[in-house]
C-alpha cells in the first residue's frame, strides 16, 4: 500500500498513467517489441535478440530497499546489514 501510494497516489508520479505494468521482467521484451517507440529495461538475460534493439548503456543501478513490519530480526536483520555493509551505508 505504501508503495502504491508513493508511486501512484501522489501528484509527482514517477510513472505515466498510461504506463503498462507487467507482472514479470521477461514480458518487457515482448511488450517493447509490440509497441514501436517503447522503452524497456530488462537485464540482458531476458532480451530476445532480433525482436528488439539493445542499446549498450554500461552498468545502470537503481535504489534497492527493504520493507519490514517493525525492526528487522534474526536472519532478515543479517541480510539487511550485509547489504548495507556492501553498499557502505551506515544505519
Amino acid at each position: 500500500m505504501i508503495f502504491e501510494h508513493r508511486v501512484h497516489g501522489s501528484k509527482g508520479m514517477e510513472y505515466s498513467p498510461s504506463a503498462n505494468a507487467l507482472d514479470h521482467v521477461s514480458k518487457v521484451n515482448d511488450m517493447a517489441a509490440l509497441h514501436p517507440g517503447s522503452i524497456g529495461g530488462p537485464g540482458e538475460g531476458f532480451v530476445k535478440s532480433g525482436r528488439v534493439k539493445i542499446v549498450d548503456t554500461g552498468k545502470i543501478e537503481r535504489p534497492f530497499g527493504f520493507i519490514t513490519i517493525g525492526e528487522p530480526q534474526g536472519k532478515v536483520k543479517k541480510v539487511i546489514e550485509a547489504y548495507r555493509k556492501e553498499a557502505d551505508i551506515a544505519e
